[in-house]
């Protein structure tokens, strides 16, 4: 799998100390149509050899170090600490500081991946998301792909997902005092085709009572288990109502999932399948396709766009009359000869 490239913003600066801290990716939409969840970061290998970068290059050495990273529903954080006995580090400091540099760049592998919809009406569109992915390394960047992965330096407050999405697209609802809520996507009402072959299944309403297209499936946790609950507007009202709450067999077993159905008010309770129906098959296969066909999309125009080294490059042929490949040549016999 090609590694992956996002841009995030720088945070806060301290040049006394060494240490710069920005956010190094969002969960953002991007111009590519993708969006990585924060919440999906590996740092398993990353946390054995915390690099920091300039311009995802590994041939040379590194000239900082991580020495803290968070994640939150919105964001990947990260705090270099510079290596204050090395020319570079100090001289790249100083264009951090002084608002030469001004972006950061993450570099992955993605896990896995999945296909989810955002937006409303003639608005709304179809995402790939990465749900789980490796941390590789992060680098500062001269020139981002993003035009909004810019440094924030006015009040440093985050960015958030709501900034790009349209408005009134992620409502919120309270469900339980106990249960923490941790993220909302598209959701659907049950369908005929169960019961389900991964998820035990509780219905709290009839699908038939609610308005078409209004469902959200929000995620949340009981007691360190996962579950979903599908929510939707009942006919002729604003507000959403809970239709139906789902269990992943592999976190809850029936019996379990049963009391907690009982105990949310829940009509009926269905556990899940041994194994999926025919078209259940037939959909999670084509559904498969699809997230395939989008990820391979996703990494074609990733590779096809020009780096920066491209971008200066085709500027300096422009400006010399010489050719890319000429530039290139005189570049990598040590130097650029004007």
């Amino acid at each position: 799998m090609d590694r992956l490239e996002s841009f995030g913003q720088l945070r806060d600066i301290d040049t006394e100390n060494g240490r710069v801290s920005s956010v190094i990716s969002t969960g953002d939409v991007a111009r590519d149509g993708a969006i990585i969840e924060p919440a999906g970061w590996d740092f398993t290998f990353y946390d054995q050899n915390p690099v920091v970068l300039w311009m995802h290059n590994a041939d040379t050495p590194p000239f900082a170090r991580t020495i803290e990273h968070k994640t939150s529903k919105s964001k990947l954080s990260a705090t270099a600490q510079f290596d204050l006995d090395d020319p570079f580090a100090i001289t790249l400091l100083r264009k951090i500081d002084q608002g030469y540099v001004n972006a950061t760049s993450v570099r992955w592998l993605p896990k896995k991946t999945e296909i989810r919809k955002v937006g409303k009406g003639k608005d709304e569109r179809e995402v790939l998301v990465f749900v789980e992915q490796e941390l590789l390394e992060w680098s500062f960047v001269t020139v981002p792909a993003d035009p909004k992965a810019l440094i924030v330096r006015a009040d440093g407050q985050p960015l958030s997902l709501a900034d790009y999405l349209p408005a009134g697209y992620c409502t919120r609802t309270p469900y339980d005092a106990e249960e923490q809520e941790e993220e909302e996507e598209e959701g659907e009402p049950e369908d005929p085709e169960r019961p389900y072959p991964n998820e035990h299944a509780c219905r709290v309403r009839e699908p038939s009572a609610f308005q078409p297209n209004s469902f959200r499936r929000i995620k949340r946790t009981h007691e360190g288990k996962p579950y979903s609950i599908i929510i939707g507007k009942l006919k002729g009202e604003s507000k959403t109502t809970t239709q139906a709450i789902r269990y992943p067999k592999d976190s809850w077993t029936a019996d379990a999932a049963r009391a907690h159905c009982n105990a949310h008010d829940g009509k009926t309770f269905e556990p899940a399948a041994k194994s999926a129906t025919p078209k259940q098959a037939e959909s999670m296969t084509s559904k498969l396709q699809i997230a395939e066909a989008r990820l391979t999309g996703y990494l074609v125009r990733r590779s096809s766009r020009p780096t920066a080294n491209d971008i200066i490059i085709a500027e300096l042929a422009k400006a010399t009359g010489k050719t890319e490949e000429r530039i290139r040549r005189e570049l990598a016999e040590g130097g650029y000869a004007q």
